[in-house]
Protein backbone atom coordinates (compact mmCIF):
# COMPACT_ATOMS: atom_id res chain seq x y z
CA UNK A 1 0.00 0.00 0.00
CA UNK A 2 1.63 3.38 -0.79
CA UNK A 3 0.23 6.43 1.22
CA UNK A 4 0.72 9.78 0.16
CA UNK A 5 1.00 12.17 3.13
CA UNK A 6 0.34 16.35 2.83
CA UNK A 7 1.38 18.55 5.73
CA UNK A 8 1.62 22.19 5.63
CA UNK A 9 4.87 21.88 8.05
CA UNK A 10 6.58 18.85 8.36
CA UNK A 11 10.57 18.41 9.76
CA UNK A 12 13.43 19.20 9.54
CA UNK A 13 12.37 22.90 8.72
CA UNK A 14 9.09 23.00 11.35
CA UNK A 15 8.82 21.02 14.72
CA UNK A 16 5.62 21.24 16.03
CA UNK A 17 2.75 19.23 17.26
CA UNK A 18 0.89 18.26 14.12
CA UNK A 19 4.60 17.76 12.34
CA UNK A 20 5.61 15.57 15.50
CA UNK A 21 2.31 13.45 15.12
CA UNK A 22 3.01 13.01 11.26
CA UNK A 23 6.62 12.12 11.51
CA UNK A 24 5.64 9.50 13.99
CA UNK A 25 3.21 7.89 12.44
CA UNK A 26 5.34 7.85 8.81
CA UNK A 27 7.01 5.67 10.79
CA UNK A 28 5.03 3.54 11.92
CA UNK A 29 3.24 2.82 9.26
CA UNK A 30 7.03 1.94 7.49
CA UNK A 31 7.39 -0.21 9.87
CA UNK A 32 3.97 -1.88 9.18
CA UNK A 33 5.48 -1.94 5.21
CA UNK A 34 3.22 0.77 4.05
CA UNK A 35 5.33 3.01 1.29
CA UNK A 36 5.13 6.40 2.83
CA UNK A 37 5.96 9.63 1.16
CA UNK A 38 5.49 13.12 1.90
CA UNK A 39 4.65 16.21 -0.02
CA UNK A 40 4.70 19.91 1.83
CA UNK A 41 4.32 23.24 0.36
CA UNK A 42 6.74 25.80 0.51
CA UNK A 43 6.92 29.42 0.64
CA UNK A 44 9.93 30.79 -1.22
CA UNK A 45 12.63 29.80 -3.74
CA UNK A 46 12.04 26.45 -5.15
CA UNK A 47 14.37 23.52 -3.09
CA UNK A 48 15.60 19.87 -3.95
CA UNK A 49 13.20 17.34 -2.66
CA UNK A 50 14.81 15.00 -0.25
CA UNK A 51 13.83 12.75 3.08
CA UNK A 52 13.50 12.66 7.04
CA UNK A 53 13.99 9.69 8.87
CA UNK A 54 13.62 7.13 5.56
CA UNK A 55 10.42 9.30 4.14
CA UNK A 56 10.77 10.60 0.89
CA UNK A 57 9.72 14.77 0.91
CA UNK A 58 8.65 16.19 -2.12
CA UNK A 59 7.65 20.51 -2.11
CA UNK A 60 5.92 22.32 -4.47
CA UNK A 61 5.90 26.00 -4.67
CA UNK A 62 3.18 28.18 -3.28
CA UNK A 63 3.19 31.39 -5.32
CA UNK A 64 3.21 34.59 -3.72
CA UNK A 65 -0.22 36.08 -5.28
CA UNK A 66 -2.98 36.20 -2.73
CA UNK A 67 -6.48 36.62 -3.44
CA UNK A 68 -9.56 36.90 -0.83
CA UNK A 69 -10.44 33.75 -2.39
CA UNK A 70 -7.50 31.71 -1.94
CA UNK A 71 -7.27 32.81 1.51
CA UNK A 72 -10.70 31.41 1.79
CA UNK A 73 -9.58 28.28 0.15
CA UNK A 74 -11.87 28.61 -2.83
CA UNK A 75 -9.75 28.86 -5.25
CA UNK A 76 -6.13 27.44 -5.86
CA UNK A 77 -3.14 29.20 -4.96
CA UNK A 78 -0.80 30.30 -8.03
CA UNK A 79 1.55 27.25 -8.43
CA UNK A 80 -1.19 24.96 -7.73
CA UNK A 81 -0.33 23.42 -10.93
CA UNK A 82 2.91 21.61 -9.99
CA UNK A 83 0.65 19.99 -6.92
CA UNK A 84 -1.47 18.40 -9.70
CA UNK A 85 1.72 17.06 -11.38
CA UNK A 86 3.34 15.42 -8.59
CA UNK A 87 -0.15 13.97 -7.21
CA UNK A 88 -0.25 12.23 -10.56
CA UNK A 89 3.22 11.51 -10.29
CA UNK A 90 2.95 9.55 -7.29
CA UNK A 91 -0.69 8.20 -7.65
CA UNK A 92 -1.05 6.83 -3.90
CA UNK A 93 -3.42 3.98 -2.94
CA UNK A 94 -4.11 6.77 -0.22
CA UNK A 95 -4.10 10.55 -0.17
CA UNK A 96 -3.75 11.73 3.11
CA UNK A 97 -4.14 15.17 4.35
CA UNK A 98 -2.99 16.72 7.41
CA UNK A 99 -3.62 20.74 7.25
CA UNK A 100 -5.87 23.07 5.99
CA UNK A 101 -4.04 26.68 5.08
CA UNK A 102 -3.79 28.74 2.02
CA UNK A 103 -0.82 25.83 0.92
CA UNK A 104 -2.23 22.70 1.43
CA UNK A 105 -6.27 23.05 1.99
CA UNK A 106 -9.75 22.30 -0.06
CA UNK A 107 -8.28 22.85 -3.56
CA UNK A 108 -5.92 20.27 -2.62
CA UNK A 109 -8.02 17.32 -1.25
CA UNK A 110 -10.39 18.13 -4.24
CA UNK A 111 -7.98 17.54 -6.71
CA UNK A 112 -7.14 14.22 -4.55
CA UNK A 113 -10.60 13.04 -4.75
CA UNK A 114 -11.29 14.08 -8.67
CA UNK A 115 -8.30 11.52 -9.33
CA UNK A 116 -10.07 8.94 -7.52
CA UNK A 117 -7.97 8.89 -5.50
CA UNK A 118 -9.89 7.54 -1.35
CA UNK A 119 -8.47 10.57 0.70
CA UNK A 120 -8.49 10.89 3.89
CA UNK A 121 -8.16 14.06 6.06
CA UNK A 122 -7.30 14.60 9.71
CA UNK A 123 -8.01 17.82 11.18
CA UNK A 124 -5.64 18.71 13.89
CA UNK A 125 -6.68 22.32 15.01
CA UNK A 126 -9.81 24.54 15.29
CA UNK A 127 -9.45 26.52 11.78
CA UNK A 128 -11.54 24.23 10.10
CA UNK A 129 -14.48 25.68 11.54
CA UNK A 130 -13.50 28.73 13.67
CA UNK A 131 -12.38 32.21 11.96
CA UNK A 132 -10.43 33.09 15.08
CA UNK A 133 -8.77 29.44 15.01
CA UNK A 134 -9.22 29.04 19.00
CA UNK A 135 -12.96 28.01 19.19
CA UNK A 136 -13.15 29.84 21.89
CA UNK A 137 -15.88 32.32 21.81
CA UNK A 138 -15.12 35.84 22.48
CA UNK A 139 -11.60 34.65 23.62
CA UNK A 140 -13.45 33.49 26.72
CA UNK A 141 -15.43 30.29 26.98
CA UNK A 142 -15.39 27.14 25.12
CA UNK A 143 -17.40 27.02 21.64
CA UNK A 144 -19.58 24.07 19.90
CA UNK A 145 -17.65 25.17 16.55
CA UNK A 146 -21.19 25.89 14.46
CA UNK A 147 -20.41 27.88 11.94
CA UNK A 148 -23.12 30.34 11.95
CA UNK A 149 -22.97 34.25 10.34
CA UNK A 150 -24.05 36.02 13.29
CA UNK A 151 -22.26 34.38 16.10
CA UNK A 152 -18.94 33.86 14.31
CA UNK A 153 -19.32 37.42 12.47
CA UNK A 154 -19.15 38.89 16.03
CA UNK A 155 -16.81 36.59 17.56
CA UNK A 156 -14.47 37.50 14.53
CA UNK A 157 -15.28 41.48 14.47
CA UNK A 158 -13.94 41.13 18.04
CA UNK A 159 -10.72 39.60 18.11
CA UNK A 160 -9.96 42.72 15.89
CA UNK A 161 -10.52 45.38 18.51
CA UNK A 162 -14.77 45.86 18.58
CA UNK A 163 -15.79 45.91 21.81
CA UNK A 164 -17.66 43.00 21.81
CA UNK A 165 -21.38 44.82 22.37
CA UNK A 166 -20.40 46.55 19.28
CA UNK A 167 -19.11 43.44 17.51
CA UNK A 168 -22.52 42.09 18.05
CA UNK A 169 -24.87 44.94 17.09
CA UNK A 170 -22.85 45.43 13.71
CA UNK A 171 -23.47 42.01 12.15
CA UNK A 172 -27.27 43.58 11.65
CA UNK A 173 -26.00 46.42 9.64
CA UNK A 174 -23.60 47.28 6.54
CA UNK A 175 -20.46 47.66 8.60
CA UNK A 176 -20.28 44.32 9.12
CA UNK A 177 -20.85 42.65 5.36
CA UNK A 178 -17.11 41.53 5.63
CA UNK A 179 -17.07 39.75 8.26
CA UNK A 180 -20.25 37.90 7.25
CA UNK A 181 -18.82 37.50 4.07
CA UNK A 182 -15.77 35.72 6.28
CA UNK A 183 -18.05 33.62 7.47
CA UNK A 184 -20.09 32.24 3.97
CA UNK A 185 -16.56 31.53 2.89
CA UNK A 186 -15.43 29.68 5.80
CA UNK A 187 -18.84 27.84 5.71
CA UNK A 188 -17.97 26.72 1.82
CA UNK A 189 -14.55 25.52 2.75
CA UNK A 190 -16.07 23.34 5.13
CA UNK A 191 -18.71 22.01 2.59
CA UNK A 192 -15.59 21.30 -0.08
CA UNK A 193 -13.95 19.70 2.61
CA UNK A 194 -17.24 17.05 3.19
CA UNK A 195 -17.66 16.48 -0.21
CA UNK A 196 -14.12 15.55 -0.75
CA UNK A 197 -12.92 13.72 2.54
CA UNK A 198 -13.71 9.78 2.62
CA UNK A 199 -12.70 9.76 5.71
CA UNK A 200 -12.51 13.21 8.15
CA UNK A 201 -10.25 11.68 11.03
CA UNK A 202 -10.39 13.92 14.48
CA UNK A 203 -7.84 13.67 16.83
CA UNK A 204 -10.13 14.86 19.94
CA UNK A 205 -13.77 14.32 21.32
CA UNK A 206 -14.69 18.04 21.05
CA UNK A 207 -13.57 18.24 17.53
CA UNK A 208 -15.72 15.39 16.50
CA UNK A 209 -18.20 17.26 18.17
CA UNK A 210 -17.96 20.42 16.17
CA UNK A 211 -17.43 18.36 12.95
CA UNK A 212 -20.84 16.51 13.30
CA UNK A 213 -22.21 20.07 14.45
CA UNK A 214 -21.68 21.45 11.08
CA UNK A 215 -22.68 18.66 8.89
CA UNK A 216 -19.80 15.79 8.50
CA UNK A 217 -21.47 12.79 7.77
CA UNK A 218 -21.07 10.19 11.02
CA UNK A 219 -20.09 6.89 8.76
CA UNK A 220 -17.20 9.09 7.36
CA UNK A 221 -16.47 10.49 11.00
CA UNK A 222 -13.31 8.50 12.39
CA UNK A 223 -11.78 9.21 16.38
CA UNK A 224 -7.99 8.67 16.83
CA UNK A 225 -6.70 10.69 19.68
CA UNK A 226 -3.10 11.54 18.93
CA UNK A 227 -0.12 9.53 20.82
CA UNK A 228 3.39 9.62 21.60
CA UNK A 229 6.52 8.58 20.27
CA UNK A 230 7.01 4.58 20.70
CA UNK A 231 10.88 5.34 21.36
CA UNK A 232 10.43 8.53 23.15
CA UNK A 233 7.40 6.58 25.71
CA UNK A 234 10.12 3.99 26.81
CA UNK A 235 12.57 6.63 27.34
CA UNK A 236 10.36 8.52 29.49
CA UNK A 237 9.14 5.63 31.58
CA UNK A 238 12.21 4.46 32.15
CA UNK A 239 13.71 7.13 34.01
CA UNK A 240 10.68 8.69 35.88
CA UNK A 241 12.86 9.66 38.90
CA UNK A 242 12.83 13.55 39.43
CA UNK A 243 13.67 16.32 42.19
CA UNK A 244 14.18 14.64 45.61
CA UNK A 245 13.86 17.89 47.24
CA UNK A 246 13.44 21.38 48.06
CA UNK A 247 11.00 23.60 46.25
CA UNK A 248 8.25 22.66 43.81
CA UNK A 249 9.89 22.63 39.77
CA UNK A 250 6.81 23.63 37.36
CA UNK A 251 7.89 23.65 33.79
CA UNK A 252 6.43 24.85 30.47
CA UNK A 253 7.77 23.58 27.16
CA UNK A 254 5.88 24.62 24.10
CA UNK A 255 5.94 27.54 21.22
CA UNK A 256 6.37 31.05 22.01
CA UNK A 257 2.52 31.71 21.13
CA UNK A 258 0.23 34.06 22.67
CA UNK A 259 -2.41 31.21 22.52
CA UNK A 260 -0.33 29.06 24.86
CA UNK A 261 -0.71 31.27 27.71
CA UNK A 262 2.51 31.34 28.61
CA UNK A 263 2.08 35.04 30.03
CA UNK A 264 -0.80 33.67 32.61
CA UNK A 265 1.79 31.29 33.90
CA UNK A 266 4.09 33.79 34.57
CA UNK A 267 1.49 36.06 36.24
CA UNK A 268 0.11 33.39 37.81
CA UNK A 269 3.85 33.05 39.74
CA UNK A 270 4.36 36.28 40.56
CA UNK A 271 1.09 36.80 42.39
CA UNK A 272 2.58 33.73 44.88
CA UNK A 273 3.88 35.10 47.86
CA UNK A 274 7.67 35.74 47.18
CA UNK A 275 8.44 32.91 49.92
CA UNK A 276 6.72 30.35 48.33
CA UNK A 277 8.40 26.93 47.67
CA UNK A 278 8.24 27.20 43.39
CA UNK A 279 10.16 27.51 40.65
CA UNK A 280 9.02 27.54 36.98
CA UNK A 281 11.31 27.12 34.11
CA UNK A 282 9.72 27.85 30.68
CA UNK A 283 11.28 25.82 27.65
CA UNK A 284 9.73 28.12 24.69
CA UNK A 285 10.44 27.67 21.07
CA UNK A 286 9.46 30.32 18.76
CA UNK A 287 8.68 30.20 15.60
CA UNK A 288 7.76 33.44 13.18
CA UNK A 289 7.85 37.31 13.62
CA UNK A 290 4.39 37.54 16.08
CA UNK A 291 6.20 34.64 18.31
CA UNK A 292 9.31 36.44 18.76
CA UNK A 293 7.36 39.26 19.51
CA UNK A 294 5.79 37.56 22.38
CA UNK A 295 8.73 35.95 23.52
CA UNK A 296 10.28 39.09 24.13
CA UNK A 297 7.41 40.74 25.94
CA UNK A 298 7.40 37.37 28.18
CA UNK A 299 11.11 37.98 29.47
CA UNK A 300 9.99 41.46 30.34
CA UNK A 301 7.16 40.19 32.21
CA UNK A 302 9.14 37.83 34.06
CA UNK A 303 12.09 40.08 34.29
CA UNK A 304 13.34 40.25 38.12
CA UNK A 305 11.79 37.28 39.87
CA UNK A 306 14.02 34.51 41.05
CA UNK A 307 12.05 32.41 40.79
CA UNK A 308 11.84 32.16 37.34
CA UNK A 309 14.00 31.15 34.19
CA UNK A 310 13.64 30.84 30.67
CA UNK A 311 15.92 28.65 29.31
CA UNK A 312 16.27 27.45 25.67
CA UNK A 313 14.36 25.45 23.65
CA UNK A 314 14.60 21.31 24.52
CA UNK A 315 15.02 19.24 21.49
CA UNK A 316 13.16 15.54 20.76
CA UNK A 317 16.22 13.76 21.89
CA UNK A 318 16.47 15.65 25.47
CA UNK A 319 13.35 16.20 26.20
CA UNK A 320 13.15 12.62 28.78
CA UNK A 321 16.02 13.85 30.75
CA UNK A 322 14.80 17.86 30.89
CA UNK A 323 11.18 16.24 32.11
CA UNK A 324 13.11 14.48 34.59
CA UNK A 325 14.40 17.57 36.40
CA UNK A 326 10.41 18.77 36.84
CA UNK A 327 7.26 18.19 39.69
CA UNK A 328 5.09 19.11 37.06
CA UNK A 329 4.22 20.53 33.62
CA UNK A 330 2.10 23.31 32.83
CA UNK A 331 0.17 23.63 29.71
CA UNK A 332 -1.95 27.17 29.82
CA UNK A 333 -3.42 27.35 26.75
CA UNK A 334 -5.52 30.01 25.84
CA UNK A 335 -7.66 28.04 22.80
CA UNK A 336 -8.80 24.58 22.69
CA UNK A 337 -5.94 22.09 21.57
CA UNK A 338 -6.38 19.02 20.14
CA UNK A 339 -3.89 17.01 21.97
CA UNK A 340 -1.74 18.36 23.19
CA UNK A 341 0.93 15.44 22.92
CA UNK A 342 3.10 17.37 25.91
CA UNK A 343 0.03 16.35 28.08
CA UNK A 344 1.12 12.48 27.54
CA UNK A 345 4.54 12.87 27.51
CA UNK A 346 4.39 14.29 30.97
CA UNK A 347 2.15 11.83 32.07
CA UNK A 348 4.39 9.05 30.99
CA UNK A 349 7.06 10.57 32.63
CA UNK A 350 5.09 10.19 36.16
CA UNK A 351 4.72 14.22 36.15
CA UNK A 352 1.55 15.84 37.57
CA UNK A 353 -0.12 18.00 35.06
CA UNK A 354 -1.31 21.63 35.48
CA UNK A 355 -3.52 22.47 32.57
CA UNK A 356 -5.97 24.50 31.26
CA UNK A 357 -10.13 23.29 31.69
CA UNK A 358 -10.80 23.14 28.21
CA UNK A 359 -10.82 20.56 24.64
CA UNK A 360 -8.48 18.24 24.53
CA UNK A 361 -6.03 18.74 28.03
CA UNK A 362 -9.31 19.06 29.62
CA UNK A 363 -9.89 15.08 28.20
CA UNK A 364 -6.54 13.69 28.88
CA UNK A 365 -6.89 15.04 32.77
CA UNK A 366 -9.02 12.78 34.89
CA UNK A 367 -10.92 14.99 37.46
CA UNK A 368 -9.05 14.80 41.17
CA UNK A 369 -6.08 12.90 41.67
CA UNK A 370 -2.49 14.81 41.34
CA UNK A 371 -3.27 16.91 38.44
CA UNK A 372 -4.73 20.45 38.51
CA UNK A 373 -6.91 21.90 35.95
CA UNK A 374 -7.97 25.97 36.10
CA UNK A 375 -9.97 27.87 33.96
CA UNK A 376 -8.20 29.23 30.65
CA UNK A 377 -6.93 32.42 30.71
CA UNK A 378 -7.59 32.69 34.75
CA UNK A 379 -4.03 33.90 36.30
CA UNK A 380 -5.72 34.11 39.81
CA UNK A 381 -7.32 30.39 39.73
CA UNK A 382 -3.79 28.83 38.14
CA UNK A 383 -1.95 30.99 41.22
CA UNK A 384 -4.27 28.79 43.55
CA UNK A 385 -3.31 25.79 41.87
CA UNK A 386 0.22 25.78 41.80
CA UNK A 387 0.13 26.96 45.80
CA UNK A 388 -1.85 23.19 46.11
CA UNK A 389 0.93 21.53 44.24
CA UNK A 390 3.37 23.14 46.20
CA UNK A 391 1.86 22.07 49.60
CA UNK A 392 1.72 18.85 47.92
CA UNK A 393 4.63 18.26 46.32
CA UNK A 394 5.79 15.65 49.03
CA UNK A 395 2.73 13.53 48.06
CA UNK A 396 3.86 14.33 44.54
CA UNK A 397 6.98 13.30 44.56
CA UNK A 398 6.11 10.25 46.90
CA UNK A 399 3.47 8.72 44.06
CA UNK A 400 5.48 10.01 40.72
CA UNK A 401 4.95 6.57 38.40
CA UNK A 402 4.76 6.44 34.90
CA UNK A 403 1.07 6.40 33.54
CA UNK A 404 -0.06 4.47 30.46
CA UNK A 405 -0.69 6.38 27.49
CA UNK A 406 -1.48 6.41 23.72
CA UNK A 407 1.30 5.95 21.46
CA UNK A 408 1.76 6.63 17.36
CA UNK A 409 1.20 2.62 17.32
CA UNK A 410 -2.08 2.92 18.69
CA UNK A 411 -2.66 6.05 15.84
CA UNK A 412 -1.21 3.88 13.59
CA UNK A 413 -3.08 0.75 13.81
CA UNK A 414 -6.72 3.20 13.79
CA UNK A 415 -4.98 4.60 10.06
CA UNK A 416 -4.25 1.08 8.94
CA UNK A 417 -8.06 0.05 9.92
CA UNK A 418 -9.47 3.39 7.45
CA UNK A 419 -6.66 2.34 4.87
CA UNK A 420 -8.05 -1.38 4.62
CA UNK A 421 -11.67 0.06 4.22
CA UNK A 422 -11.11 2.70 1.52
CA UNK A 423 -9.12 0.40 -0.67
Amino acid sequence: MKVLHASAWYPPHHLGGTEVYVAGLASQLRARGVDVRLVKPWHGAPIADGAHDGVPVRTYVVGAERTAAQFAGLAPHAGFETFETLLREERPDIYHQHSWTLGLGAPHLRAAHALGIPTVLTVHTPNVACLRGTMMRFGRTQCDGRIEVRRCGACWMEARGAPRPLAEALTLTPIGARASSHVRHKRAGFAQMIASADRIVAVAAWLRQALAANGAPAERLVTSRQGIDVELERALRQGPAGPASGPLRLGYLGRWHPTKGVDVLIRAVRALPADAPVRLTIRGLPHGAEEAAYEAAQRRLAAGDPRIEILPPVGRADLALALRTLDALAVPSLWLETGPLVVLEAQAAGLAVLGSDCGGIAEFIAPGGRDRLFPAGDAAACTRAIAELAADVDRLRADRAPRAVRTMADAADDMMRVYQDLV
